[in-house]
């Protein structure tokens, strides 16, 4: 009978000790089950964005070859010293330009792009393809920061509510010069190629991959010490070309940055998110 009653006590203890052990087990399990998942997540968005990138990249090398086959013509280059030629005789006003040069025709109608110019060291237009619109002082600045610098360079322009354009500047080589012992090249100016990424870049990002609320693929430029979003964002209720400020949590800052990671982020509407990001190179 002592046994007996002595034992009893046993029995919600060694029941108590059961439920906790199996509890364990199962946040285990489901610790485990989570990690899972976020792996699968993880393996999915990288492969979408090392795609989205790529499909990028190549789109711009692309552009990038026919600035430059534009600005290493040797009638480019010839067009260029005619103009300086003339402009230092006093034959060419400052409203006045070159007939349209041929080359530059048949890069924009072969290739659809918006506008084609041509432009001096001083980001003076002195040729541009027949219906190539009105050149802005943005495009003149950019285009003698090109020259001067020497190095190929890409911009985006805002272009009404909404819209922006992609503007590719390539240098057009001039003589070396010989600075501090080092041997650098002279340029004359540069050629301007302006896109629509609206027509055939943007519809590289827009195709759905993950059904989710938030899913999404972004391209985004550094505007200052923000960030400005060029691509359309979901839900049409943030304007393309915007530029938002700075936020650390943002996935774009840290592809800015250089970042290739995957994690958790906050998006520009501020909610929670699982992103990947890849710098695109220019």
């Amino acid at each position: 009978m002592s046994a007996s009653s002595t034992s009893r006590p046993g029995f919600p203890l060694l029941f108590a000790t059961a439920f906790v052990a199996i509890g364990v087990v199962l946040a285990c399990l489901a610790v485990v089950r989570h990690r899972q998942v976020l792996a699968v997540w993880e393996e999915r968005q990288c492969s979408v964005a090392d795609d989205r990138a790529r499909l990028v990249s190549n789109w711009l090398q692309e552009r990038k070859g026919d600035a430059e086959a534009n600005s290493q013509s040797p009638d480019v280059k010839a067009w260029l010293l005619k103009t300086a030629g003339q402009r230092k005789a006093g034959e060419l006003s400052g409203g006045s330009a070159l007939p349209h040069l041929a080359l530059l025709n048949l890069t924009k109608r072969i290739y659809g792009y918006v506008g084609t110019y041509l432009l001096d060291r001083e980001g003076r237009v002195v040729s541009r393809a027949a219906g190539s619109p009105m050149p802005s002082p943005l495009l003149a600045a950019a285009a003698a920061k090109a020259a001067q610098t020497g190095r190929f360079q890409v911009d985006w322009f805002p272009q009404g509510p909404g819209r922006g354009y992609l503007c590719l500047f390539s240098p057009v080589p001039g003589t070396p010069e010989i600075t501090a012992g080092q041997i650098g090249m002279n340029s004359l100016g540069a050629v301007a190629l302006i896109a629509d990424p609206h027509q055939s870049l943007f519809p590289l990002l827009t195709a759905k991959t993950v059904p989710t609320k938030t899913e999404e693929t972004l391209l985004v430029a550094a505007a200052g010490a923000g960030i400005r979003f060029l691509s359309p964002l979901r839900g049409g209720d943030f304007a393309v070309f915007q530029a938002l400020p700075h936020a650390s949590t943002l996935a774009a800052r840290a592809a800015l940055n250089g970042r290739e990671v995957y994690g958790e982020f906050t998006n520009y509407r501020r909610v929670p998110v699982v992103a990947a990001t890849r710098r695109i190179p220019t």
